[in-house]
């Protein structure tokens, strides 16, 4: 199946107009690879179009992705295929899964790139078909986050706390991606259950995260996980 930013419903360029992207694409699942991909990711990315257009070109695409985010970004990728694609799914509303990873330019330099893809057409089998995804350069974004982080004045937390706190935020460095869109989600009040619905994951899933966020942290319940988040000023 090939399309082109010409053949878009218009309801899926409403939505691309108001994310206003860097760029976009159009993933055909059952081959694995793009229909589509706007000019931009290939002139700043260095793509090869026709790769990206061959069977199983999304593995390609890969290849431009930082080591140490190719395989959560596409476990997450193939998470939400597989979540979207069970019998029970409601396949009636539209659904988006946003992910942030860093993709090499033409320079050799690694920029964040923060992805939002929707769910656009199922299989007769009801299986993910077509995917429209829209992706925005956030490199400005990471570097304020980078820079508030290093401005933080854990001294002033009194006491033993100091000690305790930043061995924590150095945990919190380690969550991946996923545990930080629980994390921030957790912040928030809301359940595992709830978790799930947001993140287009099993509740079983969501629960899993945040048992493993909670021992990561070495903390016995959300109430602590909270109190360390508050101290850390870093999700809330």
């Amino acid at each position: 199946m090939k399309l082109n930013k010409d053949t878009i419903p218009q309801y899926l360029k409403d939505l691309v107009e108001e994310y206003s992207p860097d760029f976009y694409y159009i993933s055909y699942i059952p081959e694995f690879k793009y229909s589509y991909v706007s000019e931009y990711a290939l002139e700043n990315f260095g793509l090869d179009p026709d790769k990206l257009y061959e069977k199983e070109g999304i593995y390609y695409s890969l290849s431009v992705i930082h080591a140490d985010d190719a395989q959560i970004s596409l476990s997450n990728y193939l998470e939400l295929l597989e979540t979207c694609s069970r019998p029970d799914y409601d396949k009636t509303k539209i659904t988006a899964f946003t992910t942030e990873y860093r993709m090499k330019n033409t320079k050799g330099e690694f920029v964040w790139v923060e992805s939002r893809d929707y769910v656009y057409s199922y299989t007769p089998e009801g299986k993910v078909e077509l995917i429209l995804g829209m992706a925005t350069n956030i490199q400005a974004r990471k570097r304020r986050e980078e820079l508030m982080m290093s401005n933080l004045n854990l001294e002033s937390i009194v006491g033993g706390i100091h000690s305790v706190y930043s061995q924590k935020r150095k945990v919190l460095e380690k969550l991946s991606p996923r545990e930080h869109d629980v994390v921030k989600l957790l912040s928030q009040g809301l359940s595992s259950k709830m978790i799930a619905e947001k993140l287009y994951i099993s509740p079983e899933t969501a629960e899993t995260h945040r048992k493993n966020i909670l021992r990561k942290l070495e903390v016995k319940n959300t109430a602590e996980l909270l109190n360390v988040l508050l101290q850390q000023k870093r999700f809330l």
